[in-house]
């Protein structure tokens, strides 16, 4: 875990830089990421990167940090990490032990405009009673941890109160073992329970508002080791605790968390399935011959089975490309029902003969999103290769050939740690299979309107419910392709538009005979003294083609008319992510206006239609 004396081409890196190549710079400081460079190597590259931050086109990442001790050495190292997945730290910190205070007064902290606060606690500063090394009565351990617990709990209260902006706090760990390492587990105040009981009461706090997280610091620090994580010098001189190795792992572990926090996670994950799911290749070989269940190569590929089946509880759906005889690659699953994953996992196979990049073309289409949600795993280089340069939008994940390496190389090549669930990812995946039977169901019907009014398609629109405006906020910082605007919402925006009187914010939820959609729109309305704006009009992908945003856009008029508007106005910012949507407002009546990317909808002279015959729509009261 030493720092290597990895040399620097300084002239080239200025070079890139001066080019303002986004990709390039990212490229090239991820490079130099996989070295452990020495301290003031990150340092320079840093300051060089901080010199040019108007050329940098990288969107920002504010952060504020509030800690109980020292740790501005993170500044550099972060940022590093950060660039290498193209986002630009600007970062605030204040002096430790701070914490408290600010907290309790959020109009302070609003002013900043913050993307995200991150907390970093230690027990030797919060608790210092729990971390002596006088074996002291349980009572007194208790009562203090409790007191900490209780000056928390507060202080996240009266922040929430006044804000929304993201908080991300801390699972706690001792800097060491003291003189009770032996017999902790037999004494009466026993600190590993009383640590244990604190974290829980963390994971509580975290689940009862929304926008605050927990970062798993504890768990890092014992991957990492403890010995090797703190610097018991450092902070008795400097109240700075953290070692230099603890600071490179901390910031690359953080930027990791910023990314499930802040970045789409993958929808679709696409497995090859010889020596990718199981060890050999079932037509060569035979299934019985396989590596899946007993051995170090069968335990391995068994982990990497779990490791996919839980993410697929998560809510990404799990799909098949291989090029094999379909009936042997499903014999397998006969062979060995006790796989942790089976054949009824995958919502979409193609094992056939054809080009892998086709065949995951054709597999989105099928489960109805984009490429740039699905990832691609497989073995072989040239498979990867090839795909990656046929679908550059597509994550592609090389496995290698080292089945014990498997899971860490996929969660760590691909955005697929969830912070928080949904119920929508919960339902996500019966919902892809109730999709496939719509399709099924869709190629045996005469047209188009059999097929429609089949479905028993039903609608409810209207304010959404507290329980689902982290889906909002999720829907509106991942839906591209029916997505009129692209604007990006963070939860304390969406709940100002809540409070306004002068917008409205809509949901739609969807189910038919095969199941339940969940929400899979949202839609923000701005009132003026004679318009009606439309802001915000987004329609999951998954729902597309069964004419609802024919009824949304109805649903908007009708509130529109009720607000005694004259004009719709529709704004239409169109990218290459959702060409879709291009003559969205021409179909559906809107003149374009003059010198501008907006339609209108003269509500004076047109007549309102109706629903479509082939849904039924609710409508939920409004109250402001």
């Amino acid at each position: 875990m030493t720092e290597q004396n990895t040399h620097i081409d300084k002239p080239a890196l200025e070079q890139v830089l001066a080019n303002g190549d986004l990709l390039n710079i990212s490229a090239l400081v991820k490079s130099l990421l996989t070295h452990s460079l020495k301290r003031r190597d990150v340092d320079w590259v840093w300051n060089q990167l901080k010199r040019r931050p108007k050329d940098i086109q990288f969107r920002p990442l504010k952060m504020l940090l509030l800690s109980s001790f020292t740790l501005n050495l993170i500044e550099a190292p972060l940022g590093l990490q950060l660039v290498s997945h193209q986002r630009y730290l600007i970062p605030e910190f204040v002096p430790y032990q701070q914490w408290e205070t600010l907290l309790h007064h959020p109009e302070t902290l609003n002013e900043k405009n913050l993307d995200v606060i991150q907390m970093f606690l230690h027990l030797e500063d919060e608790i210092p009673t729990l971390c002596d090394d006088s074996i002291l009565d349980k009572d007194i351990i208790y009562e203090q941890t409790s007191i900490f617990v209780e000056r928390l709990k507060k202080a996240i209260h009266a922040f929430r109160n006044g804000s929304q902006t993201p908080v991300v706090l801390n699972s706690f760990i001792l800097m060491k073992r003291g003189i009770e390492r032996f017999i902790n587990i037999n004494i009466g105040n026993n600190k590993n329970a009383v640590i244990d009981s604190l974290n829980a009461e963390i994971t509580k706090l975290s689940e009862e508002y929304n926008n605050i997280y927990l970062y798993d610091y504890a768990n890092l620090i014992s991957d990492i080791g403890r010995n090797n994580w703190f610097d018991a010098a450092n902070y008795y001189h400097n109240i700075s605790p953290i070692s230099s190795v603890g600071i490179r792992f901390l910031a690359q572990d953080l930027s990791k968390f910023y990314s499930a926090l802040f970045q789409p996670r993958a929808k679709v994950l696409i497995f090859d399935l010889d020596n990718t799911l199981w060890g050999g290749i079932v037509g060569e070989d035979g299934a019985t011959a396989l590596k899946v269940r007993d051995g170090y190569l069968g335990e391995s590929f068994k982990a990497f089975q779990s490791t996919i089946k839980g993410l697929q509880e998560t809510g990404i759906i799990l799909a098949i490309a291989s090029k094999n005889n379909e009936e042997d690659a499903k014999d397998v699953f006969d062979v060995y029902p006790d796989m942790p994953l089976k054949w009824e996992d995958f919502g979409v196979t193609r094992i056939n003969w054809l080009d892998k990049s086709a065949n995951i073309v054709d597999i989105a289409s099928e489960i109805g999103v984009g490429l740039d949600s699905v990832v691609f795993v497989d073995d072989n280089p040239l498979e990867c290769e090839r795909v990656k340069t046929n679908l550059p939008e597509v994550t592609v994940v090389r496995l290698g050939t080292e089945a014990h390496t498997f899971s860490n190389r996929l969660l760590e090549a691909a955005n697929l740690y969830p912070l928080k669930i949904t119920t929508e990812d919960k339902i996500r995946t019966n919902s892809y299979r109730s999709q496939i039977k719509r399709n099924e169901s869709k190629r045996t019907s005469i047209d188009e309107n059999e097929f429609l009014s089949s479905l028993d398609l039903v609608l409810e629109i209207g304010p959404p419910e507290p329980s689902e405006y982290d889906r909002i906020v999720q829907l509106i910082n991942k839906t591209n392709q029916f997505n009129l605007t692209m604007i990006r919402y963070q939860l304390d925006e969406i709940l100002e538009i809540i409070k306004s009187s002068d917008d409205q914010i809509s949901v739609v939820r969807a189910k038919d005979k095969f199941g339940n959609y969940g929400l899979i729109g949202v839609l923000i309305l701005r009132f003026s003294k004679t318009d009606c704006i439309i802001d915000t009009l987004l329609m999951s992908c998954r729902i597309l083609g069964r004419n609802i945003e024919e009824s949304i856009l109805l649903y908007i008029k009708k509130i529109a008319k009720d607000r005694n508007s004259k004009k719709l106005i529709g704004r239409l910012n169109l990218t290459k992510k959702n060409k879709l949507v291009f003559d969205f407002y021409t179909k559906s009546g809107f003149l374009p206006i003059i010198e501008s990317t907006n339609f209108e909808y003269d509500l004076m002279t047109n007549q309102l239609e109706s629903y479509p015959d082939h849904l039924t729509v609710h409508e939920m009261e409004i109250q402001k």
